[in-house]
């Protein structure tokens, strides 16, 4: 056996025996666990299905369209050159096409020895099957399964020592009054806490069918370098009605609009390190939404869907937007980059992701991460 054989297959054992300790963390919470592992599934299913229509209109041979990461687990199945796999990472996938390597120009159907045009439309393809998910689902969202512009506020969460377990919150309770003026959404019920005095305040809930009247005193809280007065409760609003499919389009096309406008602010406001998380953030928002009303998590994956292609539209080498800008290079100095140039931005771009990587699994474990 060469040296190469054996440490391929040390570093496929670690991959295994690294899910398998993921699967026995989160056992706890399997319904999480799985979700997020469907969810982040279809995402990705939809991404590298966008590059993979892509390489075939273009005539690129795909040998291989994987789910996953690591060593392959089986064949789902073949389909003239390309093999349909399953592999074991669930947090993941590619589209293996020849011609990717910068010294593969010459392979006739590899991607390499397409013209810049063609070589675009695939790179770009994965992102913009996201963004085009995201979009047929918010457009169909209030149609299919309702709107969430409900007037009932529900309590998702509550902080450990707050005044909210102090006072006797639970999960699941729908908030109805608070100082005796009646909840209508969730900014409403915000704007009392914040701007109202910080003295006991009765709080009007019902709970199993009846009605509660708990007495808590608001304080003074900080979420990342947002400072407010609550109680520590993490609230959500249920699923109103359903509408017609014109005023869901419209209204589904509106709210995709108003994603990148918030992406905006947050990005100008200086705070997108509080607002970014990683597979430990997505699980803890995932353990969260599977406890509530099915589009809640609904418009989670909308959110992910977008967050993935904005992501891989960043222009580091290596990630799609990097691709997309070597090419532009290359069409702007009207000559290929050298294979030696490729290589050196593909190493400066991983270096660079590595860093970016370590950094958010820092912040969702050491420092509680997660978006703010």
């Amino acid at each position: 056996m060469t040296a190469e054989e054996t440490n391929g297959r040390w570093t496929n054992l670690a991959i295994t025996l690294g899910t398998l300790l993921v699967v026995i963390f989160f056992w706890k919470s399997l319904q999480a666990f799985v979700t997020l592992i469907i969810t982040l599934g279809i995402l990705v299913f939809i991404h590298e299905l966008g590059h993979f229509m892509a390489a075939r209109l273009v005539k690129v041979r795909v040998e291989e369209f994987a789910l996953g990461f690591g060593p392959k687990l089986f064949t789902v199945m073949r389909r003239g050159d390309t093999d349909f796999t399953i592999r074991a990472l669930p947090l993941g996938g590619f589209v293996n096409m020849p011609g990717m390597m910068p010294d593969e120009a010459d392979i006739p159907d590899g991607l390499a020895s397409k013209p810049p045009a063609a070589r675009a439309l695939v790179f770009a393809a994965g992102p913009g099957m996201n963004l085009l998910l995201a979009l047929v689902l918010l457009c169909l969202q209030g149609w299919a399964i309702g709107t969430p512009r409900s007037q009932e506020v529900y309590v998702g969460g509550i902080t450990p020592s707050s005044v909210a377990q102090q006072m006797g919150l639970q999960e699941g309770d729908r908030i109805l009054k608070v100082r005796g003026v009646t909840i209508t959404g969730i900014p409403q019920l915000q704007d009392l806490l914040n701007n109202g005095p910080a003295e006991p305040t009765p709080v009007l809930v019902q709970r199993n069918g009846e009605q509660l009247t708990l007495v808590g005193t608001p304080r003074d809280m900080v979420s990342g370098s947002h400072h407010y007065r609550g109680l520590g409760i993490d609230t959500f609003e249920g699923t109103g009605p359903r509408v017609p499919f014109t005023v869901s389009v419209r209204e589904g096309f509106a709210d995709f609009v108003d994603s990148f406008r918030e992406l905006g602010k947050i990005v100008r406001s200086g705070k997108l390190a509080q607002n970014v998380g990683g597979p430990v953030a997505m699980y803890q928002i995932t353990t969260k939404t599977v406890k509530r009303p099915f589009l809640v998590h609904f418009l989670l994956m909308c959110q992910l869907s977008i967050s993935l292609a904005v992501f891989n539209l960043i222009p580091i080498p290596v990630l799609d937007g990097g691709h997309l800008l070597l090419l532009a290079v290359e069409v702007v100095q009207r000559r290929r980059l050298t294979p030696n140039t490729v290589k050196v931005a593909q190493l400066i771009g991983l270096a660079i992701i590595g860093v970016i990587f370590v950094l958010i699994m820092y912040k969702d474990i050491a420092l509680g991460g997660g978006p703010k």
